[in-house]
């Protein structure tokens, strides 16, 4: 009988980045987002984070965002990243294989938070001043490829295609 078994790798990966936050000077909040957050999670489920970044601090966290890989990296990209409002999106493939996705940015750089969500380290009242948005529909979270990394797309395709294994 196949299974994905739980998101043994992706909470390691959690415990890690919970420990070591605290030595980024830059660091607000660690959010959580996604299935991680909700409890749907399984062994394939990307890492979905918001770090905020204290107000005026965004260019130190975006020179330091590979200091956010606390479990080493086969490869990394950043999606997009606007430095003039504060906010850009780092991603990476883990040693073990766990896709990370990492929102980074202040609470005035225009990210809006989706539940579910839950506040992993740094200040919990923290998560409140990025504002809220409605949860985001499973239709927008799949489907089109335009605009993605070619190694997010393989690693998607491999997701789905474990997912329809089992």
């Amino acid at each position: 009988m196949a299974a994905l078994g739980r998101p043994e790798r992706q909470q390691r990966y959690l415990d890690l980045l919970r420990e070591r936050v605290t030595a980024l000077p830059w660091v607000e909040v660690v959010v959580v987002i996604g299935s991680l957050a909700s409890g749907r999670a399984d062994g394939v489920s990307d890492v979905d984070l918001l770090v905020g970044v204290h107000k005026g601090a965004f260019a130190a966290a975006w020179r330091d965002r590979e200091r956010l890989r606390v479990t080493g990296a086969l490869y990394g990209w950043d999606h997009w990243h606007d430095g003039s409002k504060g906010a850009g999106t780092h991603k990476w493939l883990t040693a073990d294989a766990v896709l990370v996705e990492v929102l980074l940015g202040e609470a005035t750089s225009g990210i809006r938070l989706a539940p579910p969500w839950r506040v992993l380290a740094g200040d919990p009242g923290a998560a409140g001043r990025w504002p809220p948005r409605p949860p985001i529909p499973r239709s927008e979270l799949s489907g089109s490829t335009d605009g993605l990394h070619p190694v997010e797309v393989a690693y998607d395709d491999f997701k789905a295609r474990l997912r329809a294994s089992t």
